[in-house]
C-alpha cells in the first residue's frame, strides 16, 4: 500500500524521473489535452514498472484546466485516506493557497519542483512518522500503566470524560486532541472499554482486558468522595447554592466518615473539575448542581 502520493502536472513538468517510483509511492501524471505525442514516449518506458503510476487525461480545455482536475483528485485522494503524504510536483505556485488551506486541516501536503526534494522530504516524512508512532506508542503505555493504577470506581463512565481524563489527569503531558482520540480507538480495539450505550456515549472499562491489578485499594480519600456524590445525586431539598454552604453541608453530613477539613477542599476542588458543581458567579461564589454529571462517576 502505498503511503506517498505525487501527483504530476505534466503541462507544467514533462519528466518523470524513475528513481521517484518505490513500492509505497504512487505517481498520478495528468496529461493535457495537446500531449499525446509526448507522453506516448513516457509510457512505452513505464509500461513494465511495478511501482504503482497512472496517467489520466481529462480532456478539458481552458485556463487552469488541468489545475482544477488535479484539485479534485487531491480532495479525492484525502477523502480515502487521510493520512497520505500528498506532493504536488509542478512549479505552478497557485497551487500554494489550496496546500496552505489543507495543511491548517492537518493534511500532510506540499508542493515541490524539484526531484531532489521529493527524495528529501519523502524521507524526512517517514522518519517523522516512525517518530510520531513511537510517541503513540509510549503515550498510549503510560496511559495504560496509570489506568492499572486506578480503582475500578474512578473510572471515567461517558467517552467525553474520558477524554477529559486522559488529557488532565494522565501523566502524559500536553496530550493533543488528535492523540486522545486515537488513544481511545486502540482501547476500544483492544476490547479495554466497550460502548454501552451509543446515544450517551456510556463505557465500561473490561478490566480483564486491561491486565488490572486487583489489589489497588481504593483510596480512603476517593471512597470519602463517592460517598459525598452519592448523597448528592439523592438531594432533593436545601441544595447548597454558594460554596460556603456546600463546605458546611459537607460538614455537617459526613461526620460519621471522619471527613476533615483538607477532604472538604480537595472535594469540592474535584466536584469543580468533574462538572459535578459550577460556578454561577464567581464574586459572591454561586454554585449550580449538575446531577446529570454524578452518573458518569457512579
Amino acid at each position: 500500500m502505498y503511503k506517498t502520493l505525487i501527483f504530476i502536472d505534466f503541462e507544467n513538468l514533462q519528466k518523470i524521473d524513475k528513481d521517484l517510483l518505490a513500492s509505497d509511492v504512487k505517481i498520478i501524471v495528468f496529461v493535457g489535452v495537446k500531449q499525446d505525442k509526448l507522453v506516448s514516449g513516457f509510457l512505452k518506458d513505464y509500461i513494465n514498472e511495478k511501482a504503482p503510476i497512472e496517467f489520466i487525461k481529462p480532456n478539458v480545455q481552458g485556463n487552469n484546466a488541468l489545475d482544477f482536475c488535479i484539485t479534485f483528485y487531491v480532495g479525492y485522494h484525502i477523502g480515502k485516506n487521510k493520512d497520505l503524504h500528498i506532493i504536488i510536483y509542478s512549479k505552478d505556485t497557485d497551487y500554494d493557497t489550496l496546500i496552505t488551506y489543507l495543511q491548517t486541516k492537518k493534511i500532510n501536503i506540499e508542493r515541490l519542483e524539484c526531484k531532489s526534494d521529493i527524495h528529501q522530504t519523502i524521507q524526512q516524512n517517514i522518519v517523522k512518522k516512525q517518530n510520531n508512532e513511537a510517541d503513540f506508542e509510549k503515550s498510549y503505555n503510560d496511559i495504560i500503566e496509570f489506568l492499572k493504577t486506578k480503582h475500578a470506581k474512578v473510572l471515567p463512565r461517558r467517552i467525553k470524560t474520558l477524554e477529559k481524563y486522559l488529557q488532565k489527569t494522565t501523566s502524559v503531558k500536553n496530550i493533543s486532541q488528535n492523540d486522545t482520540n486515537q488513544i481511545i480507538e486502540k482501547l476500544k480495539k483492544e476490547n479495554i472499554i466497550e460502548i454501552t450505550n451509543d446515544e450517551n456515549g456510556a463505557i465500561k472499562f473490561n478490566i480483564e482486558k486491561l491486565e488490572y491489578t486487583k489489589d489497588v485499594p481504593e483510596t480512603t480519600f476517593d471512597k470519602k468522595y463517592h460517598d459525598v456524590i452519592k448523597n448528592l445525586k439523592n438531594l432533593e431539598k436545601a441544595i447548597p447554592t454558594k460554596i460556603k454552604t456546600l463546605k458546611k453541608y459537607l460538614q455537617n453530613n459526613f461526620k460519621k466518615i471522619s471527613i476533615n477539613d483538607n477532604d472538604i477542599e480537595q472535594i469540592v476542588e474535584r466536584l469543580i473539575k468533574d462538572g459535578i458543581i459550577e460556578i454561577t458567579n464567581k464574586t459572591s461564589k454561586r454554585i449550580k448542581l449538575n446531577k446529570d454529571k454524578i452518573n458518569i462517576y457512579i
